[in-house]
């Protein structure tokens, strides 16, 4: 399997790993070939530098193994993690810790555990079983649209084995199997084992299983499939040490869990998304069961100091999605509607589509309705191409006034919060100079509520923060001679809650497929660094703030190819820098992560 740059992926593409375990070759007969699995709808893509778009190996671009590693090249986004990837991660869009929202084959992914204060764990979700993933960018949100692995199209079993491991026993084994029958049967399993034992200085060890399944039946013009994506995390308790570090906050621990994440979903699809009129309904039942340990409260308060969890829960919600639309050439139309059965309430929510999208523009328009807090969203994303060197994009939005319920201990109380009414924008102009694409542009929101993680520290609260306004640039593309870059900054003009004054990411690689010696194409090598800083960042408190301090980190990554086996290395934070990005949790020290990924054809 070839690794790919991150590009964008029309609808009618298949992605690299299907294309990599269905490749024709002597095993495979030409009449074997059978029709694809459906697939969710994808917005048009709005951006042209870098359209943060992911699929195939690039989903593991730079030794990427949650979805807060691979989110890491948005600007004026920030992830937070409390320590190592089996910790709680989070991560900010212009400050606001609750503007990230997960689909995963149309299907909208809440994070109602109570634990989670209504914004979602980036460490949760197995990043492995996706084919596919799309970021939608808009000024003061970002929605994730993940579609899971669908298996080759042709009829020869295919399989992979993916182990890798590392410092404090960080071991990952996962497994790919697959395989269509006549006339259009079609399965998918897939299993990971994760694993790490942390330093006992801060402990917060984890374990996580992972298990997917698909079965399908693809006729002619219309498809019938049913998914499992189950998911174990446990940790133990991760302590604080932040002070050991010179102006930190000395924080508080993250008490151990246990949580299973169930959804089981059932899809009926006519036609394609990719041409002509098409129609999906899906039924979905996710069900969430925490086993953690409850701590007691001292003096009959979960505020006086001691952390108070959740216990023995056991959560289920079900969504049905009925959506459908036409493609026809550039024009794009869809409408979705959600039926949300809550505890034997039903929400609807209903959102439109339409898009025309050529090879030198693009307009997009999005309106939603949410049932959770009342708000109405309407956003218009465009991206101009007069010339070839020249790019114009951005996008705004406009948000109605609501009123949300705001969870604000890991009891689950709530209390109703009023949200203003708000507009948000984007604007940016790049340039391409011999293939490297020079952007810059400003983003700028209104004053927003800003949900408290309490996923990380119960003492967070809820607060209205003000108008932010940041500067963004990009450099993305290929330096010449196999070298290319990926670096984004962002600078906003003053200092804020959940973000930091300056961040930079820069990532420089080195790239061969040494045709002179292996003309088959045998053979791949990839070498890397990436640079990252960013300044101190500020939490409220119900008194006061508290901070992370800044850092400077530095990683180096590598991977050969040969054939279809991918050998990888990874070392994050080589200078062995002391920092937080939550404050009081201490982030690792140098980190080797290696292994291998590979396919099989039978």
């Amino acid at each position: 399997m070839r690794a790919q740059v991150p590009s964008a992926i029309p609808d009618s593409a298949v992605s690299a790993r299907s294309d990599s375990l269905a490749r024709l070759d002597s095993i495979a007969r030409e009449d074997s070939v059978k029709r694809p699995l459906p697939r969710a709808e994808l917005p048009a893509r709005t951006e042209g530098a870098f359209a943060f778009r992911f699929n195939g190996d690039s989903l593991y671009v730079h030794g990427a193994l949650t979805l807060a590693d691979l989110l890491e090249r948005v600007p004026g986004l920030t992830t937070f993690r409390a320590r190592n990837y089996t910790a709680p991660q989070i991560a900010s869009v212009a400050g606001d810790v609750g503007r990230i929202r997960l689909f995963v084959d149309g299907v909208e992914l809440e994070p109602f555990d109570p634990r989670s204060g209504g914004i979602y764990d980036l460490s949760l979700f197995p990043l492995a079983t996706l084919e596919d993933l799309a970021v939608e960018r808009a000024a003061d949100e970002l929605r994730i649209h993940m579609r899971t692995w669908r298996g080759p199209l042709v009829r020869t079993a295919a399989s992979r084995l993916d182990v890798l491991t590392g410092d404090d026993r960080a071991n990952t084994f996962r497994g790919y199997v697959a395989r269509r029958w006549k006339p259009g049967w079609a399965l998918q399993l897939f299993l990971q084992q994760r694993s790490l034992q942390d330093s006992p200085l801060v402990a917060g060890d984890g374990d996580a299983l992972a298990a997917f399944a698909r079965l399908g039946y693809v006729g002619r013009g219309w498809s019938l499939d049913a998914t499992l994506n189950r998911h174990r995390n446990t940790r133990t308790t991760l302590l604080p040490v932040g002070t050991a570090l010179e102006g930190s906050d000395p924080g508080r621990s993250i008490p151990g869990m246990e949580l299973i994440d169930q959804e089981l979903l059932v899809r009926a699809a006519l036609g394609t998304v990719s041409q002509g009129p098409w129609l999906t309904a899906t039924a979905a039942s996710r069900t969430m069961q925490e086993r953690s340990t409850r701590r007691p409260t001292a003096g009959g308060t979960p505020f006086s100091g001691v952390r108070v969890d959740t216990a023995d829960t056991n959560l289920v919600r079900r969504q049905y999605v009925i959506a459908g639309g036409f493609t026809a050439g550039a024009l794009r139309l869809s409408a979705t509607h959600r039926i949300r059965d809550i505890d034997g309430e039903l929400l609807q929510q209903p959102s439109v589509r339409a898009a025309l999208e050529t090879e030198r523009a693009t307009i997009a328009l999005f309106g939603e309705r949410s049932p959770f807090d009342d708000v109405t969203r309407a956003e218009v994303h465009a991206r101009l191409q007069p010339v070839p060197w020249l790019l114009l994009q951005g996008t705004a939005s406009r948000t109605s006034e609501g009123e949300a319920s705001i969870i604000f201990d890991t009891l689950g109380r709530t209390e109703r919060t009023p949200l203003p009414a708000g507009r948000a924008f984007r604007a940016e102009a790049g340039v391409r100079l011999r293939g490297l694409w020079v952007t810059g542009g400003v983003l700028t929101r209104d004053s927003a509520v800003l949900r408290p993680p309490i996923i990380l520290d119960q003492r967070y609260s809820a607060v209205l923060d003000g108008p932010a306004t940041a500067m963004i640039g990009t450099i993305v593309g290929p330096l010449g001679r196999g070298f290319a870059t990926h670096v984004t900054a962002t600078q906003w003009r003053e200092a804020g809650l959940y973000r930091p004054r300056r961040q930079f990411r820069g990532e420089l690689t080195f790239r061969t497929d040494w045709r002179s010696r292996f003309r088959s194409g045998n053979f791949g090598f990839m070498f890397g660094g990436i640079l990252e800083y960013r300044d101190r960042v500020r939490f409220p408190l119900d008194t006061t703030d508290v901070s992370a301090i800044s850092a400077t980190t530095v990683g180096l990554v590598a991977e050969i190819r040969i054939r279809d086996a991918i050998i990888s290395w990874q070392l994050r934070n080589l200078t062995n820098q002391s920092y937080t990005t939550v404050p009081g949790l201490l982030m690792p020290t140098a980190q080797n992560i290696y292994g291998v990924r590979w396919t099989f054809r039978n």
